[in-house]
């Protein structure tokens, strides 16, 4: 009976630690940082006192203007990308490398932007070209 009594502990302490384990695991899955808030938070910003753009993951209470390391202070503004460009027909095509722009709106109401390599105008959460621009742009450049 002792036998029986220390097959039943052993099993008892198994189970125990893999329940253990397992708690772990899925505290670890449910806390860790989900690969869409990572990259959502990781953005490129422009320096509104300096022009220069630089990169920069938002921090939990960050606030804007953001910390830009150009001026040494909160002067920094999420980029809006432009994927347009002018071919050499001045016919609209997509770009594979984005400009950054800083809107003009930022700091004067209803100042349009327009992007200072292709001349077309920027706006707030501003649109991409549709996919088969992005496709043509993609297989221009090999990829």
């Amino acid at each position: 009976m002792s036998d029986e009594s220390g097959i039943g502990q052993k099993v008892k302490i198994a189970v125990a630690v893999l329940a253990f384990v397992g708690a772990g695991v899925l505290a670890w899955w449910n806390l860790r940082e989900d690969k869409t808030v990572r990259v959502s938070k990781e953005r490129q910003f422009i320096c509104a006192k300096t022009g220069k753009v630089y990169d920069y993951t938002i921090q939990l209470g960050d606030t804007i203007p953001y910390w830009s390391p150009y001026s040494k202070a909160h002067t920094g503004y999420q980029a809006e990308m432009c994927y347009w460009a002018k071919d050499a027909d001045g016919k609209w095509i997509a770009k594979l490398d984005p400009t950054p722009v800083l809107l003009k709106g930022i700091f004067e109401k209803d100042a349009e932007t327009f992007c200072p390599d292709c001349g077309r105008k920027v706006v707030g959460h501003n649109p991409m070209p549709p996919e088969e621009l992005m496709q043509a742009a993609r297989q221009a450049a090999g990829q």
